[in-house]
């Protein structure tokens, strides 16, 4: 589902703006929610998302969000691909070039940025800043904790 902001309604019960409300509204949507602080840390993950994942919202509370925005080089290499693959009718191909330089715009507000330049070495970057993630979110084990070693 592509939502998009005017798609969005508040029901009269929710008319306020405050963490509360949107939890609510979170709630409310068919699709998957999830809210995070200002460090990434999920602070909410609505129902939709942990039936979709099988994570409970327990579960991932106060976890590490990874954020990755994965760009073309430039819009006109993206405009080169979109005309070389075919798929796209003038309108479609406009629009999403439109959308594309937009979206790229915001591309500084993520912590991890992939340039799409080629195809096998961006998925290998995923791929690794993936691994990278879940190594560093897995939590110590009693027996490298520094503070059991030193008995505190």
């Amino acid at each position: 589902m592509n939502l998009q902001t005017s798609d969005v309604f508040l029901p009269p019960q929710v008319s306020r703006t405050s963490a509360a409300a949107i939890n609510e509204l979170s709630e409310i949507l068919e699709i998957g929610c999830v809210i995070v602080d200002v460090d990434y840390r999920i602070d909410s993950w609505n129902d939709w998302l942990a039936r979709a994942s099988g994570q409970a919202s327990v579960d991932v509370v106060g976890k590490n969000l990874l954020d990755v925005f994965v760009m073309p080089p430039s819009v006109d290499d993206l405009h080169k691909r979109l005309v070389a693959r075919a798929s796209e009718t003038e309108d479609s191909l406009m629009k999403r070039l439109t959308k594309a330089e937009k979206e790229m715009q915001y591309a500084y507000r993520f912590n991890n940025i992939i340039v799409n330049k080629i195809q096998s070495e961006a998925c290998a970057e995923a791929v690794e800043l993936v691994k990278k993630f879940l190594v560093d979110d897995i939590p110590e084990t009693p027996e490298d904790s520094e503070e059991l070693q030193q008995g505190t």
